[in-house]
């Protein structure tokens, strides 16, 4: 939990040593299917600071089809969205994060706090060439209706800037930066 939580305020280098000393305690075999959320964790860690190869390792590990009817399997798919999009395969991004949305959405768990796929699968509608769809996610997941943390929110402006004229881009990029900096975001 302190990993994950460190990383969704973009403290990447203590999200990974805390998960790394979670799966040292206990072995990944002994955490059963909790074993998603430090390996979630150590993905991710590695995806965004660009070290494939540690998360090709953490990949590796065999994970229980079971654990996508748990609240960890969407964060793990999250996860490995965010590797398959790193690597360059997109499609597989896509189908990790609708599997991620439609869990989410059948559970009625669809909370922004628990699992931000909206912004993620944006990026992938981006990559996509897909701007309207990528807009409209980046709309829902901002709207005032979802509580949004300042990380997610500062991700989604700076994700919706890329979909908007030049002006309004410059704008939101700024906006993205003033709502990151506050949260202490050193990732973003």
């Amino acid at each position: 939990i302190r990993a994950e939580s460190l990383l969704r305020l973009g403290d990447l280098t203590n999200a990974e040593r805390h998960a790394r000393s979670a799966l040292e305690s206990i072995t990944p075999q002994a955490w059963g299917l909790a074993v998603a959320g430090p390996l979630g964790t150590l993905i991710t860690c590695a995806t965004e600071t660009g070290r494939h190869h540690d998360a090709d390792r953490w990949l590796a590990y065999p994970m229980p089809t079971t654990v996508f009817q748990t609240p960890l399997g969407p964060h793990y798919l999250v996860a490995r969205a965010r590797y398959h999009l790193a690597a360059g395969r997109v499609h597989a991004a896509r189908e990790d994060l609708q599997q991620c949305a439609e869990t989410m959405e059948k559970w009625r768990l669809d909370l922004v706090g628990l699992v931000p796929w909206r912004a993620e699968l944006a990026h992938v509608h981006l990559r996509l060439g897909n701007r309207a769809e990528a807009t409209r996610l980046l709309q829902e997941e901002l709207s005032g209706e979802r509580r949004v943390d300042d990380r997610t929110r500062g991700r989604a402006l700076r994700l919706l800037a890329r979909t908007a004229g030049p002006e309004r881009g410059k704008r939101l990029l700024s906006e993205a930066v003033d709502v990151l900096q506050a949260a202490g975001d050193k990732a973003e």
